[in-house]
């Protein structure tokens, strides 16, 4: 049977939708147009994310940014020359208006989608310009993609007048990442000896140090604990704007020899320290996705969540993880002192932990494949 076209425009290439686009590029006669060279808050390596596709993504470069928005010409010619039977957009983005425009100025008939990586929590508390074109936009376009069932039916409920509402949350192959841990055992087994990592029970966090991160309420929490439990380690990695205040914050608190400040990774080196990491922490208070709660179960580890996060759909308490109140430091303390009784100290690894993950990759793979297509 013959593929279907699908054109899609996307902001920048980022690590966890690597397999997403390749999947996509196996159901579909797919092209793929990124609009910036680079992620806008933070950089990724974009030559090895390009060597991990299996196809060669194109960019809209012609057209000028307004502050962090780009305004973008080539869509139409894209349009011609491809004719696409689904065109895919993101969120609600100038990007977007100019494909509803295009679509009804030049009656054309592709199906038009948007991805949108809103938690129920932002969905909630969206407001000014953003709301409105949402709220205008919603019912034009043929469907959207979101990351969690809680916000589709949130949308399903709000919107009388609305296309199709899909769900693929932001998740990664799981054979794909955990061949990929199973790789790089020799490198965790050199960082924990390098950081004397051994008979210590570590919890983690992976990410921008940015305030609405939460990773000062998670030092706060987790010097708590600490009265409590000899030898554990808090590891962060990541950069960003907030690191020397969180660094003093450890300091005052005492705890400044047990925190850990490992600086930003990504590919085989960030991998290294997932198989290290035994309890995941994401503390933020605002978060679309986080797609390192889903690369911390696929890891093994366990995760410990905010509510406000769109991942914590990721979560089964009491099985993979728990979900807290994200300013609830005195919860978070709880879950960390429960969880630290349960887990054996770091050794060195011989092979990975089991996956963590409740749901898989090819699942929801196979739903949206089948509800675009018909």
């Amino acid at each position: 049977m013959k593929k279907k076209k699908l054109l899609i425009f996307h902001q920048s290439l980022a690590p966890y939708r690597v397999d997403f686009w390749n999947k996509l590029n196996e159901l579909f006669d797919l092209k793929l147009y990124f609009i910036y060279q680079n992620h806008l808050d933070q950089k990724f390596d974009q030559e090895r994310l390009r060597n991990l596709l299996d196809f060669t993504p194109e960019y809209l470069n012609s057209g000028l940014n307004v502050g962090v928005r780009a305004f973008r010409w080539g869509f139409i010619r894209a349009i011609r020359q491809f004719n696409p039977d689904i065109v895919f957009t993101y969120e609600y983005s100038q990007t977007t208006i100019s494909l509803f425009l295009i679509k009804k100025l030049y009656f054309k008939d592709f199906k038009l989608f948007t991805i949108c990586d809103d938690s129920l929590h932002i969905a909630e508390t969206c407001s000014g310009a953003r709301k409105s074109m949402r709220n205008y936009l919603i019912s034009k376009l043929d469907g959207i993609i979101l990351p969690n069932k809680n916000v589709a039916d949130w949308y399903k409920l709000q919107f009388t007048v609305i296309g199709k509402v899909l769900v693929f949350p932001i998740i990664a192959k799981g054979e794909i990442f955990r061949n990929n841990l199973t790789n790089v055992l020799p490198f965790t087994n050199r960082l924990i000896q390098q950081h004397s990592l051994t008979g210590c029970k570590c919890v983690f966090f992976v990410g921008r140090l940015a305030p609405e991160k939460g990773v000062d309420r998670l030092i706060q929490s987790f010097s708590m604990v600490c009265q409590v439990h000899k030898d554990i380690k808090l590891i962060v990695i990541g950069e960003g704007s907030e690191k020397m205040s969180l660094q003093q914050s450890a300091s005052k608190l005492g705890i400044e020899k047990d925190v850990y400040f490992v600086g930003r990774y990504e590919g085989d080196d960030l991998l290294a320290w997932y198989n290290i990491g035994q309890i995941f922490v994401l503390a933020s208070h605002y978060e679309p996705f986080g797609a390192v709660v889903n690369e911390a179960l696929l890891s093994g580890a366990f995760v410990i969540c905010s509510t406000n996060a769109g991942a914590s759909s990721l979560i089964s308490p009491g099985d993979n993880g728990e979900l807290f109140s994200p300013y609830d430091t005195v919860e978070l303390g709880k879950l960390l002192d429960d969880k630290l009784e349960d887990i054996m100290p770091v050794e060195e690894m011989k092979e990975i932990r089991s996956s963590k993950m409740l749901s898989f990759f090819d699942e929801y793979m196979d739903k949206l494949f089948i509800n675009l297509t018909n």
